[in-house]
């Protein structure tokens, strides 16, 4: 019979394989992960240590508590290749002014924005300045253009309408190329374009595969748990299933003595756990003693439920050990079970010699007995619900 084990797929020599499996592929993505993210780190330390220089006219404006000046700063003041640069806003207002969140990101006339980290300084006077950084990257080549950055200020006083102001447009000429020279020429002039969907498209791809793995593992284990997990048996089930185990087995082919004990533990269980009858510990004259003396209780079979009980209980137990001992005081089972238990008791204590046939008699009587008295057991426990 196979074991629990093998009726699933994930068997314990195939875990290693997958293990490693998982650890490749995880493996992958992350150094896929790390290519890209570094060439976009490369990319950034190029430009972000870059001093910054004014690259178009102050702007200013004047409110009744003070002047709201903006400011634009790069690390280039002409872009002539793809390379990414920075842009940066100096944004100082009164102390009454608070500034818009930042939301600009994304493709920007032609140039493509990703915000960096924003800082607010407080003055000596009391002004505020907001500095606003972005890293920039161009997207074509020939007349390109930075529209205005616009800016909403927010006064304290609720009374107070917000104020608007926005840079100078910025207009660049990068030379286009006209022939390629050379595979060098094409990397000299190369820059990772918008490098940030696809790293988050490795990230994304990363964590799906770890979660993927988590809920396999995870699923595994459960499957693992349920086919180890000791599930009761019922009690015909079990006694079928070993008299099956024990007709296959060399003890049953070979006549041996360890045969009569095995099968006689079949049928005691079966009556311990089927009938409640205590037959493990109990001897063959007091098992048929305690069947012969159990008084015959018709009326019991007949007793009414009592509806006020838990419904899950369908009958009491006094009156299934009145069906199951009944059961057994029929003739047919009654000789049934004495014969083959005297029978096995010659072979285990009188030591009286045995053939194959006389073990091949003995696990017919015995089948024969488990057969009809679950049966039996099972028509009059519907007849008790009937009632």
């Amino acid at each position: 019979m196979d074991s629990p084990t093998a009726l699933f797929p994930f068997e314990k020599s195939a875990k290693p394989t997958i293990l490693n499996k998982r650890i490749l592929l995880t493996t992958f993505f992350l150094i896929s992960f790390a290519f890209f993210f570094e060439r976009s780190i490369e990319a950034d330390n190029r430009v972000e240590d870059t001093p910054l220089s004014e690259i178009a006219p102050t702007q200013t404006l004047e409110t009744h508590t003070g002047k709201i000046t903006l400011k634009t700063f790069a690390s280039i003041q002409k872009p002539r290749t793809l390379e990414p640069f920075i842009l940066s806003t100096e944004l100082e207002s009164p102390s009454n002014f608070s500034t818009s969140p930042n939301d600009l990101a994304g493709s920007y006339g032609d140039f493509y924005l990703t915000p960096l980290e924003e800082k607010k300084i407080e003055n000596e006077d009391k002004s505020l300045k907001t500095v606003r950084s972005w890293l920039v990257y161009p997207n074509n080549r020939g007349n390109v253009s930075l529209p205005p950055i616009p800016f909403r200020l927010e006064s304290n006083d609720d009374k107070q309408t917000p104020v608007f102001i926005q840079t100078s447009p910025l207009f660049f000429e990068i030379p286009t190329i006209e022939a390629v020279g050379s595979v060098d020429d094409i990397k000299a002039d190369f820059s990772p374009v918008k490098p940030f969907p696809v790293i988050w498209f490795v990230i994304v791809t990363i964590c799906l595969t770890l979660v993927i793995a988590y809920l396999m593992l995870k699923r595994r284990n459960t499957i693992e748990e349920i086919a180890t997990t000791q599930i009761p048996e019922a009690p015909y089930k079990k006694a079928v299933r070993r008299l099956c185990e024990l007709k296959e087995s060399r003890l049953y082919l070979e006549n041996s003595d360890d045969f009569y004990s095995e099968i006689a533990s079949v049928l005691r269980i079966y009556l311990a756990e089927r009938f409640t009858l205590n037959a493990e510990e109990s001897t063959t004259p007091e098992i048929l003693k305690a069947i012969d003396s159990y008084p015959l209780s018709v009326d019991s079979l007949k007793s009414p439920f009592n509806v006020e009980r838990d419904v899950s209980e369908e009958i009491t137990p006094e009156q299934y050990k009145n069906v199951a001992f009944n059961t057994l005081k029929e003739q047919e089972i009654r000789s049934l079970l004495e014969s083959s238990l005297l029978a096995i008791d010659l072979v285990k204590f009188a030591r009286q010699p045995t053939a194959f046939d006389d073990a091949s008699r003995i696990f017919e009587q015995i089948q024969k007995l488990i057969n009809i008295g679950e049966l039996l057991l099972n028509e009059r426990i519907q007849q008790l619900k009937n009632i």
